[in-house]
């Protein structure tokens, strides 16, 4: 799901969910990798962004395997960047 648009830093949220029969199959990993490829060749999106809770490995996976870097992190969650 995308969060939003754009912000002034050209960064936009997405957030995904997969239902626990279709884990570990590949499905988020190759959706994530369409919508930020889609996302990055619009207009004023230079990043696109996700969260995960810092416990949740399966996410961080999913991300790395997608492409992205980490980034950033608070006391409960990890941000994720892709970029052109």
């Amino acid at each position: 799901m995308l969060k939003g648009t754009p912000n002034e830093q050209e960064e936009v949220m997405i957030g995904y969910y997969t239902l626990p029969p279709y884990w570990g199959q590949g499905y988020m990993t190759e959706s994530i990798i369409a919508l930020k490829d889609w996302l990055l060749h619009q207009p004023n999106a230079k990043y696109v962004i996700a969260d995960t809770e810092k416990e949740n490995m399966a996410s961080h996976r999913v991300l790395e395997k997608a492409g992205a870097v980490l980034f950033k992190e608070t006391k409960s969650l990890y941000f994720w960047r892709f970029h052109l």
